[in-house]
């Protein structure tokens, strides 16, 4: 098994909002492994797909993760089981509207991300996974450039 992150780019309307309003270059953040991701996305909630199924033309930068195995495992099952998790709409509102309460039982896809590191001990940011935003991961010093998918 073979533990990467996927940094979604994109031109669509609702992208270009959470780039802008998260002041990041990426508007999405996977786990990918064999070619399948879980993810946190609007309306699925947290659910495994094909790491080609993305709406629209996009950019995924995949970057490989420099931790030991047995820690990549506990991520990856981590993740697994947070699928068909809801979708945290008031997390990502939170980041415009700061009074709106997160729920502890939904996720976004940088919250996500970086909640199953942090819990196998190898937090990709010093902020709180509720806080993080795809920009936020793509600077952590585990993480390894791979290559660029277009579709």
């Amino acid at each position: 098994m073979k533990l990467q992150l996927g940094f979604y780019k994109s031109k669509n309307i609702l992208d270009r909002i959470v780039s802008i309003f998260g002041n990041t270059k990426y508007s999405h953040v996977c786990l990918i492994s064999n070619n399948y991701k879980i993810e946190a996305i609007i309306p699925a909630g947290v659910r495994k797909a094909d790491i080609k199924s993305y709406g629209g033309s996009w950019q995924l930068d995949i970057y490989n993760v420099n931790i030991p195995t047995k820690a990549q495992v506990r991520i990856w099952s981590d993740a697994y089981q947070k699928i068909g998790k809801k979708y945290d709409y008031k997390g990502v509102l939170h980041f415009v509207f700061w009074w709106y309460k997160q729920s502890k039982y939904r996720y976004f896809c940088s919250e996500l991300v970086a909640e199953v590191f942090q819990n196998a001990g190898y937090p990709l940011s010093h902020k709180a996974p509720s806080n993080c935003t795809p920009e936020d991961l793509v600077h952590s010093g585990i993480l390894e450039y791979d290559r660029t998918i277009w579709g």
